[in-house]
Parts: structure tokens; sequence; C-alpha cells
């Protein structure tokens, strides 16, 4: 009895899965080649107009179950931070030139912390943050900001970031980094 309970529960679930896909296939096609406009257009004005659009409440609440959409709404979010601190650094999703790239660059900064997190090569992704925000590829508003997005145990991470910061002689690095964490911290 339960295991057709379960199987009828998953099969609704296709179903509805199907139904949404079918109601928005045409939304999403126009979606990605508009963030993709957006992206490769890579102006700071197109950039902004782009958090814009992918902040407002009905796209995050329609497409947040769509995982490349979700990825461009993540971005868009640490972007717009980006802007509102008025970073002079180059803002997260510049110089991604589409969806793939973006996905690719959140992808890659949420594994250094996820290693630095669970002690996976914790040495060298330490190294390649501290790297890129040298090279100017991430603000310490961006990884603040994924800090609290992706890390379970996010006192760890940011304590060993920090920590790592200061003896890498970047202690304005790290004062900064620390103070924009806990800003963004009590806003939750």
């Amino acid at each position: 009895m339960l295991n057709n309970d379960n199987e009828q529960y998953v099969q609704s679930c296709i179903t509805e899965m199907n139904e949404w896909n079918n109601m928005h296939a045409d939304e999403l096609i126009s979606l990605r080649a508009s963030i993709n406009q957006f992206l490769s257009t890579n102006t700071e004005n197109s950039i902004y107009t782009l958090c814009t659009f992918l902040n407002d409440k009905t796209i995050i609440t329609t497409f947040l179950g769509v995982s490349d959409i979700a990825y461009c709404i993540l971005a868009a979010d640490m972007t717009a931070y980006e802007f509102n601190m008025h970073s002079q650094t180059p803002k997260f999703m510049y110089n991604t030139l589409n969806i793939d790239n973006l996905i690719h660059k959140l992808q890659c900064y949420r594994f250094l912390i996820l290693n630095i997190e669970y002690d996976v090569d914790r040495n060298n992704a330490i190294d390649n943050i501290i790297k890129a925000i040298n090279d100017q590829y991430i603000s310490v508003t961006a990884l603040a900001r994924l800090i609290l997005n992706i890390a379970v145990n996010k006192a760890l991470v940011i304590d060993t970031i920090i920590k790592a910061l200061n003896t890498a002689d970047m202690s304005e690095t790290a004062t900064m980094l620390y103070s924009t964490y806990k800003n963004m911290e009590k806003q939750l």
C-alpha cells in the first residue's frame, strides 16, 4: 500500500512538473535569451538592469525551481549587493558573457568554499580565493554573500578566510570582508 502511495505521489509530481514546463516553455526560452543578451552586452547598465530584473519577486517565485535560472538569480543577488555597496571592484556578473559561464563561475567559488569548510585541499582553496581577490575576480561583497548562501558552518569558513587574509598581509581586505559579512548576516 505504501509503495503504491509513493508511486502515485511521484507520478503526480512528474505530471505537475510537466504541466509547469508546458505552461512556461516559451517564457523560459525568452528568459534565457534575455539573460544571455544582457550578459553578453557586459556593460554596467546591462548588468544592473539584469540584476534588477532577476531580483523581481515574480521572477524569483516563478523560476527559482529551474536550476540554470536559480544560479542566475543567486548571481544577480550578489551583484545587486555589490551595486548597493558601491563596490569599486568589477561586479560578479561582469565578463561571464552567458549563462553557462556564469554557472561555471558560481560553481567554482561554491566548491572552493565547500573545500574550505570540509577541509578538502583547504590550503589550495584558500590560495585560489586570495588570488581571485587580488586579481579582482571577486569582491569581498560577493564572497561574503556566497559564504552566507553556501556554507553550512559559515563561522568556520569566514574565520578561516579572514585568518588567511591576515597571514597574507591583507588585513584591510580581511577587515572589509568581516564587516561586510556581519552586516549581511544581520539582514537575514
